[in-house]
């Protein structure tokens, strides 16, 4: 054990004692504290964000297909070839509940990585990885509302393009504002998760 005194400073047996004692309960508080701030990170975790990401970037190109197709719906319905507007609808709306089906897919992966976050060690990192999570659900929610006004949407559309008499033209503004609305969210939670994330990542790297 070093000592580093005055000089001409010497120790009594009891002191030296003591600071036996003292040097053994730092070293023992030193060990603790790396213990408790180890990175402990579950693998179950890791994979089911591995998973949800893939999962959302598919998602993420089904919802941009979608959007294109809304244009083209919309160009053919000014040039009046309903009959191809009629089958980009259809289309659609298979799409949608495949849509729907990713999102589901997304929020099984949620749920495992809910459920690991506990076991996540430093405290701070699991703090920012339930805080994370809790953006991702709501996001996830708000994309389903999403995808549910584009089906509404495209229904109305396909009564349109039909001659169906269900056809209302105020649901289709209303719809679309809806999904605006929705839209607007989305980006907003998904940058508040990419944020606590990055911070996660910062601390678990």
């Amino acid at each position: 054990m070093l000592e580093f005194l005055l000089p001409g400073m010497r120790l009594t047996k009891n002191q030296k004692n003591i600071l036996t004692l003292l040097t053994i309960g730092l070293i023992l508080y030193g060990a603790g504290y790396l213990l408790l701030s180890k990175v402990v990170l579950p693998q179950d975790f890791t994979d089911a964000r591995i998973r949800a990401a893939k999962q959302a970037e598919e998602l993420v190109l089904m919802l941009n297909e979608s959007s294109k197709n809304l244009n083209l719906i919309a160009q053919s319905d000014r040039d009046f070839e309903f009959n191809k507007a009629l089958s980009l609808t259809d289309e659609e709306l298979l799409r949608a509940k495949q849509t729907k089906k990713k999102a589901g897919e997304i929020n099984n992966e949620l749920v495992t990585m809910l459920q690991s976050t506990p076991s996540i060690s430093p405290v701070k990192a699991r703090n920012l990885a339930m805080e994370a999570m809790s953006y991702e659900v709501s996001l996830l929610k708000k994309i389903i509302a999403y995808n549910d006004s584009l089906s509404a949407l495209l229904q109305t559309l396909n009564y349109k393009f039909s001659g169906d008499i269900r056809y209302d033209a105020d649901d289709v503004q209303k719809l679309i504002e809806n999904m605006n609305d929705n839209a607007r969210e989305i980006n907003e939670l998904n940058n508040l998760y990419n944020q606590r994330m990055k911070e996660f990542d910062e601390i678990t790297k």
